[in-house]
């Protein structure tokens, strides 16, 4: 078991890269490269996260990066997140094709409102292959 961190960056990181794109939409390109730079950190940390993940944790049935915290009891809602072999798959998938769409889309760099829908769309589709919780998953699948 590592770390919990890692997941929440992985979930933090997009949220934040979309507010500063937001910040920052005033200058001349400026919310494109921060969103570009907030694709480039979600892929290497998803790398990081792919080359620390441990199939023999996965395998005993047990989620690798694991973390519970409950929100509000009577409810059922809690943070509850992990990693096995598939949701691997499907983070660095997602990070790497929201860094190639940034690429891509070099001539809608002037719309900041653009690239930061962009990232938080990527947000809640981490958040939907990181869920491990059925109501967290109904959220963030919902917000995508």
């Amino acid at each position: 078991m590592h770390s919990s961190w890692y997941l929440a960056a992985l979930l933090v990181v997009p949220l934040l890269g979309a507010l500063g794109a937001l910040a920052v939409a005033r200058t001349r390109d400026g919310a494109y490269r921060v969103a570009v730079g907030t694709s480039v950190l979600e892929l290497v940390l998803s790398l990081v996260v792919a080359f620390l993940y441990d199939p023999h944790v996965a395998g005993a049935h047990t989620l690798d990066f694991a973390t519970r915290h409950v929100l509000a009891a009577p409810f059922g809602l809690a943070y509850d997140v992990g990693l096995d072999g598939i949701s691997l798959l499907l983070v660095v998938l997602t990070s790497l094709v929201l860094c190639l769409a940034l690429l891509g889309a070099r001539d809608r760099r002037r719309e900041p409102a653009f690239v930061a829908w962009l990232l938080v769309l990527t947000a809640c589709t981490m958040g939907s292959f990181l869920a491990h919780d059925v109501l967290e998953f109904f959220i963030f699948f919902e917000l995508t």
